[in-house]
């Protein structure tokens, strides 16, 4: 991810933005936030784009500090949704794309499974969005 990452930075992207769900959304800002930390990524910026107020409440005390950190570290975070509603995931995930010039997700395109990834995937498609993926199993980056 990290590699992936720096790779876009190269090419130009310094806003970046995640989700802030368990798993490659937290790994991912993570990686951005300790980016920051070198000289040659301080301008490097990480938005969090939350679904609803309090969707981390099921989180255990370990993730909701980690959540905790990522919100203080970030340049900034927007709530897309005023609550909780079967929508909430996939505004945010859309507003996440809507907001983007290119997707960067770990991904396997060969499986058929119905996934929040893949909804967002396949909406970044749709809208002819420059995409990298990152597979799952391998760690193998792939276009």
């Amino acid at each position: 991810m990290a590699v992936e990452i720096k790779a876009y930075y190269e090419a130009g992207v310094r806003r970046f933005w995640v989700g802030g769900a368990i798993g490659v959304d937290t790994w991912a800002a993570e990686i951005i936030l300790e980016l920051k930390q070198q000289e040659a990524y301080r301008d490097i910026e990480l938005f969090v784009a939350i679904p609803f107020p309090g969707y981390d409440a099921k989180f255990d005390a370990k993730q909701k500090a980690r959540c905790r950190d990522i919100l203080k570290g970030c340049m900034g975070s927007v709530i897309v949704s005023p609550n909780y509603s079967a929508d909430a995931y996939r505004k945010r995930n859309y507003y996440m794309v809507d907001n983007a010039n290119c997707l960067l997700a770990v991904y396997d395109s060969n499986k058929k499974i119905r996934s929040s990834t893949g909804m967002t995937v396949d909406y970044a498609q749709k809208r002819g969005m420059p995409m990298r993926f990152i597979h799952p199993d391998t760690a193998n980056a792939f276009s």
